[in-house]
C-alpha cells in the first residue's frame, strides 16, 4: 500500500568501485542491468527489456567507454524480465551471450527448465501494479514470442560466448567467478568477485533471489540479501562459508 500511496522516485544508477574492482547498477524497464567494468573489457549482466540497450550504451559512453568494450552479455536467469533485450544489446555492440550451463543446455534443446506455477505467476500481478504497471513496448512484446517464457526457446542467434560453469572465471574481467545457484529458476547463476565483498562494494551480483537463511551471525558475516525469491538450493549459509560477501546487487529493485 505504501508504494502505491507514496510512490518513490525513479531509481538512479550507482557506480561502485572497489581497488581495481568498478561495478555500474543501472536500473532497467523491468529490472536492474550490472555493468562489470575490467581493464579493457565490460560485461552486461541481465538486459530486461530492449528499451534498456540505448541507455546501457549511452552510459558506457558517460564513462568513456565504446561500445565494442563490452565483450559479454550475460543472462543471470531466463525469466522475461532478464532476458528480452539481451540480444538486442548483443547485436548492437557485437558482444558474445555467455550462458550458464543449466541455461545453455536447454537453449540447445538438451534440458527442459522448471518454471514457476500457475498460483506464483497470478502472485506477480499486484507485484507489477507496484511498480507502476510497466507496459512493454512493441520490441518487447515481438521478443517475448521466443524468450523467457516456458513456452519459449530461446533461440539467441548471437549465442557464441564461452558456457559458464561453477566455479569459472569471466574472459576478460578479472577475478570475476561464477556460482551456480539454482533455485528460484533451474538454470540461475551469480557472479561473484573476492576484492568487491566488503563495505559498499557488490560483492555478489545475483539475478535471482537468494533464500536469506538467517542474517550470517553463525559465520561472521554480514549478508544483506534483497530477495524476490526462494527455495534456492544453494543456501546463503553455504555460500557464506565460500566466499566473503558484503553488499549484493540484485536485479530487481
Amino acid at each position: 500500500m505504501a508504494r502505491l500511496t507514496s510512490p518513490s522516485p525513479p531509481p538512479r544508477p550507482r557506480w561502485v568501485r572497489r581497488g581495481d574492482v568498478a561495478v555500474i547498477a543501472l536500473p532497467g524497464r523491468y529490472s536492474v542491468c550490472t555493468l562489470l567494468l575490467g581493464p579493457d573489457a565490460v560485461a552486461a549482466v541481465d538486459v530486461s527489456s530492449t528499451s534498456d540497450v540505448d541507455r546501457i550504451l549511452l552510459t558506457l559512453g558517460q564513462i568513456g567507454r565504446s561500445p565494442d568494450q563490452l565483450k559479454l552479455v550475460i543472462p543471470s536467469h531466463l525469466h522475461f524480465d532478464h532476458v528480452l533485450g539481451i540480444e538486442a544489446l548483443a547485436v548492437r555492440t557485437g558482444a558474445a551471450v555467455a550462458l550458464g550451463q543449466r541455461a545453455w543446455e536447454h537453449v540447445q534443446g538438451r534440458r527442459e527448465l522448471r518454471w514457476p506455477s500457475r498460483l506464483t505467476l497470478l502472485r506477480a500481478l499486484p507485484t507489477w501494479a507496484m511498480q507502476g504497471l510497466p507496459f512493454p513496448p512493441r520490441a518487447d512484446l515481438g521478443q517475448a514470442r521466443r524468450f523467457g517464457f516456458p513456452w519459449t526457446k530461446n533461440p539467441f542467434g548471437t549465442l557464441t560466448g564461452p558456457v559458464l560453469g561453477d566455479g569459472e572465471g569471466l574472459p576478460g574481467l578479472p577475478g570475476w567467478r561464477v556460482m551456480v545457484t539454482p533455485g528460484h529458476a533451474d538454470e540461475a547463476i551469480c557472479l561473484h568477485h573476492p576484492g568487491a565483498g566488503l563495505g559498499d562494494g557488490y560483492g555478489l551480483i545475483n539475478g535471482i533471489g537468494l533464500n536469506n537463511q538467517g542474517n550470517g551471525a553463525s559465520t561472521g558475516h554480514n549478508i544483506p540479501f534483497f530477495n524476490h525469491g526462494v527455495g534456492v538450493a544453494r543456501s546463503a549459509h553455504d555460500i557464506a562459508q565460500s566466499v566473503d560477501l558484503g553488499q549484493q546487487a540484485d536485479s530487481h529493485l
